[in-house]
C-alpha cells in the first residue's frame, strides 16, 4: 500500500534546473513493494525512483523494505534537498522481489537523490541489555513509524511498534524520548503510534512559549518490546494465508530485566 505523498515543495535540484524534482510533483512510497518515486504533477509519470532489487545506481542504498514516511528535506533545515526514510526491515513482501534479502532491524537513511549515496543513517541493530532473554535489544518497527530532520539538525524517529518518540543527534546520541506509558493495558493489548512530528511553539499562538530547561534522563524500564533474537529471527513474524510474511502480535512480546543502576 501507499502509505505517504507530499509535495517536494521549493529545492535546490529544481533551482538548478532538475526538472524532476518540480515543487508541485509528488513523492511517495508503497511499504509493501518498497519502492520509492516521484510522480510529475502534470503527465502522471514516474520521473524518479529507487525500487528493488536494489542494484547499480541503487545498490548503496539497499535492501530497503517495508518503507515509511519517504520525504524530502524542506528548505531551511540541515540536509535540506535529500531524501529521508524510514526503512522499517522485515521481508520483502513483492513476490518480484522474493530472492532479495530483508533485514529484521529498522534504520533510518538521509540520502542523495541525484547520486543515490547515503549521507546519514541511524540504526540500532544489536545494542547489549544484561539480563534479558535474547541478550539484545533493537531498534525495530517493522510497520508504521517515520523519521523528521528538526532545524537543530536532529533528527526525531517515531518507533511506532513499540511506541517510541526520541531524538538523535547527527552522532546518534539519543537526546530525548518519550515511551506511550498506555501499553498493554487489559483494554489495550498494543499500543502503537503511527506518526508523531515536532512543532514550532507558534503553531499553538494562544499558548505561551515555555522556559526549556535540562532534564534527567530517566532509568530504562524493567521491560521493553523485543522482537528478533540473537540470529535476528523475529519470533512472531509468520506467514498468512496469502503467503506474504507479515507481522502478527497474538500476545505482546515482552522480555524482563533488572531495572538499570
Amino acid at each position: 500500500h501507499i502509505n505517504c505523498a507530499s509535495w517536494l515543495g521549493p529545492n535546490k535540484w529544481y533551482d538548478k534546473g532538475d526538472k524532476r524534482f518540480h515543487p508541485d510533483n509528488i513523492i511517495c512510497d508503497s511499504r509493501n513493494s518498497s519502492h520509492l518515486f516521484i510522480i510529475d504533477h502534470k503527465t502522471g509519470d514516474i520521473v524518479w525512483q529507487v525500487t528493488p532489487p536494489f542494484v547499480g545506481q541503487d545498490s548503496d542504498l539497499g535492501p530497503i523494505t517495508g518503507v515509511h514516511g519517504t520525504h524530502m528535506i524542506p528548505k531551511g533545515l540541515p540536509g535540506a534537498g535529500n531524501i529521508l526514510i524510514f526503512d522499517n526491515g522485515g521481508p520483502l513482501e513483492d513476490d518480484l522481489y522474493k530472492d532479495s534479502q530483508g533485514h529484521a532491524w529498522s534504520r533510518i537513511i538521509e540520502f542523495d537523490p541525484i547520486t543515490r549515496k547515503i549521507v546519514w543513517e541511524y540504526s540500532a541493530p544489536a545494542e547489549k541489555v544484561s539480563g534479558s532473554q535474547f541478550g539484545y535489544r533493537f531498534f525495530f518497527s517493522p510497520f508504521i513509524s517515520i523519521a523528521q530532520r528538526l532545524p537543530n539538525g536532529n533528527t526525531m524517529i517515531t518507533e511506532g511498534a513499540c511506541s517510541r518518540i526520541f531524538e538523535v543527534t547527527t552522532d546518534g546520541e539519543i537526546v530525548w524520548e518519550y515511551r506511550n506509558p498506555y501499553n498493554f493495558t487489559p483494554f489495550m493489548k498494543h499500543s502503537y503510534t503511527y506518526r508523531a512530528y515536532a512543532v514550532p511553539y507558534d503553531y499553538v499562538p494562544q499558548l505561551t512559549k515555555p522556559v526549556e530547561v535540562p532534564v534527567t534522563a530517566p532509568s530504562e524500564p524493567a521491560s521493553f518490546i523485543m522482537l528478533p533474537d540473537d540470529n535476528g529471527n523475529v519470533p512472531n513474524f509468520k506467514p498468512v494465508i496469502d503467503q506474504r510474511a507479515t507481522v502478527q502480535f497474538d500476545d505482546p512480546w515482552v522480555v524482563n530485566r533488572p531495572a538499570a543502576k
